[in-house]
């Protein structure tokens, strides 16, 4: 390590090779299944976690926030624009495989669990916005 900071240019390109997930490491997420955890059992039987707003449609064809808050002012009736949008932009682009979910309930951690791959079920009425999830707790 000494040797390598006393050598920069092996330090920089050591780091310029690293992931992004590598850089920042395993994030850990606080998620709760709906008001009074009313997804809870959904989430554990299909092994996922997932947001809801579902008219905003498949987050994997908007890559802007500011677009994504045009789409939500455009599409949802909702009183908090802003909130649903960090909360959209977040679950799509800042929780990532890799990072862990600790699922709450009113009062209560209801399990644990490593996030897998996002993905979009349109064939669901709510709650469209998926990410697999490998259950630890």
């Amino acid at each position: 390590l000494i040797r390598g900071l006393m050598r920069n240019e092996h330090v920089e390109k050591q780091v310029s090779t690293r992931t992004e997930r590598e850089k920042r490491g395993v994030r850990i997420w606080k998620i709760s299944p709906g008001r009074n955890a009313r997804y809870w059992n959904d989430f554990r039987s299909q092994s996922i976690v997932a947001i809801g707003w579902n008219d905003v449609g498949d987050m994997r064809k908007i890559d802007d926030k500011n677009k994504l808050g045009e789409i939500v002012d455009q599409k949802i009736d909702y009183s908090a624009p802003n909130y649903t949008t960090q909360q959209l932009w977040t679950f799509y682009k800042e929780v990532s495989a890799g990072d862990l979910v600790v699922v709450f309930g009113r009062s209560s951690i209801l399990g644990i669990g490593r996030v897998g791959d996002y993905y979009f079920d349109d064939k669901k009425e709510s709650y469209c916005r998926r990410n697999l999830l490998e259950k630890i707790f």
